[in-house]
């Protein structure tokens, strides 16, 4: 996210096979033990029980604009977030 965004320059959409590059490497930056790789395109099938969102700041270049994922799953309550390591102090909802 960029110095000048603000709230309102975020959104959250549905994930995208254009997004998994991208969702990917931040991954990897960012966790010690991230997802591995495959996983978040697993999650994009039409016959998955899950549904996953990214964050995105609507100020940066296409291709460097994802900032979150959040990843919920529609069995046992089960839901995941996960906001990139730089980002975590930023909030996206007040």
């Amino acid at each position: 996210m960029s110095q000048n965004s603000k709230t309102e320059d975020i959104i959250v959409r549905k994930m995208v096979h254009a997004d998994l590059a991208q969702v990917e490497a931040h991954e990897k930056a960012n966790f010690s033990q991230p997802w591995p790789s495959g996983s978040f395109a697993y999650e994009l099938r039409q016959d998955s029980y899950s549904i996953p969102l990214v964050a995105v700041d609507t100020t940066q270049a296409e291709n460097e604009n994802i900032i979150g994922v959040l990843v919920a799953w529609r069995l046992a309550d089960s839901l995941e977030i996960a906001l990139f390591q730089s980002l975590r102090h930023i909030a996206i909802w007040e």
